[in-house]
């Protein structure tokens, strides 16, 4: 049977320091305490904390030194004492699970403007880190309130003995971090740590996490305008402009339909939803724009799209530069010219499917 230990501490303070610069002393090479640099599913406040509990995990005294000798009040100076006489511990390593938990906390506690470990929705610690991954021996969480500054939040927590005893507790070896505005005290922090934990949905690399993340699409598909006497057939090319931002992706589209005798151009937008991790997501795109058909005499109109879409990536495709985008539905013309005025509305079919690219 698998032994899980559950430790839980939050803090609220209305204090804010001065983020320090990693590497003061240039005869130190401090690059192996970052361990969380460049991970995509971290904001940097988010890395840089997981960087600051590393400095006083592996170097307690010296992490007292700095940033709690001289300062006069009581805690700062409990703080103190006890870091000088701990023993250095192993690097904590980011995790993908306990960062999803720990950021959908804070984001529960900031829109509810609540405070604790018992999620708005009732969720428990472990039930939150159940949802991304599996936590084997210990695992704990800290909560703190009122502090946005990795250096704040950590000092913060270092002042309180449940919390410093979480992040000094020899057998993490992982951590995740979540910093979230919170409606009552500004920002709210949340870090869970675990001996070990697997996630659940197996990582691929950089690729299965997507935080605000620009792509560009290019599209070709099929538009078809049914006219009183024939069909307006035309291929048709599309360039989007997408953006992943968690679980939402906005899409930006210019269209272009093209053919001998008819053409359209329309400006679109679409929104889609997914999954946290931003691997798929399915959403709805609409738009307007200009339409010239020909069939006996020109014809002139507004062009308007609606049509379902989705955007995914392959569970295969080991990187998040690449995107694929599908989207089918209904289209048409209201017509403002000659005798097609009677045909208030030229009703047809749209389809296409792109493949978009991120630089990132």
């Amino acid at each position: 049977m698998r032994k899980v230990i559950l430790i839980v501490g939050l803090l609220v303070s209305s204090v804010a320091f001065a983020q320090p610069i990693p590497g003061d002393d240039d005869s130190e090479d401090y690059t192996h305490l970052d361990t969380a640099k460049g991970v995509p599913y971290m904001t940097l406040p988010e890395q840089t904390v997981v960087f600051l509990l590393n400095q006083v995990r592996t170097s307690p005294k010296k992490f007292a030194d700095t940033y709690f000798k001289d300062e006069p009040d009581t805690k700062s100076q409990e703080c103190y004492d006890a870091l000088t006489a701990s023993h250095p511990m192993v690097l904590l390593e980011p995790s993908r699970a306990l960062s999803l938990s720990s950021q959908d906390h804070a984001s529960d506690m900031g829109n509810a403007g609540k405070e604790g470990h018992k999620g708005y929705d009732g969720s428990t610690i472990g039930e939150r880190i159940s949802r991304y991954g599996r936590p084997e021996g210990m695992f704990a969480e800290n909560c703190s309130y009122g502090s946005s500054k990795p250096i704040g939040i950590v000092k913060q927590l270092l002042k309180s003995p449940g919390h410093r005893a979480n992040i000094m507790n020899k057998s993490a070896g992982f951590v995740g971090v979540g910093i979230k505005p919170h409606r009552r005290y500004g920002y709210n922090a949340v870090m869970n740590f675990a001996s070990d934990v697997e996630d659940v949905i197996p990582s691929l690399g950089k690729g299965f996490i997507v935080e605000d993340r620009p792509y560009w699409s290019m599209s070709a598909g099929y538009l078809n305008l049914p006219l009183p006497k024939d069909n307006a057939h035309m291929g048709k090319i599309s360039m989007s402009y997408l953006h992943v931002d968690e679980s939402l992706l906005q899409a930006f589209q210019l269209e272009l339909g093209l053919h001998a005798k008819h053409q359209v151009v329309s400006f679109n937008y679409g929104f889609g939803v997914g999954p946290r991790a931003g691997y798929f997501h399915i959403g709805l795109l609409v738009g307007l724009g200009y339409a010239h058909l020909y069939e006996d005499e020109h014809i002139h109109g507004l062009y308007y799209r609606v049509s379902p879409m989705v955007d995914f990536m392959l569970p295969w495709w080991l990187s998040s530069s690449w995107r694929f985008f599908f989207s089918a539905g209904w289209t048409g013309v209201a017509v403002s010219n000659g005798d097609y005025d009677k045909v208030r509305n030229l009703g047809g079919a749209s389809v296409e499917l792109g493949v978009a690219f991120s630089w990132d």
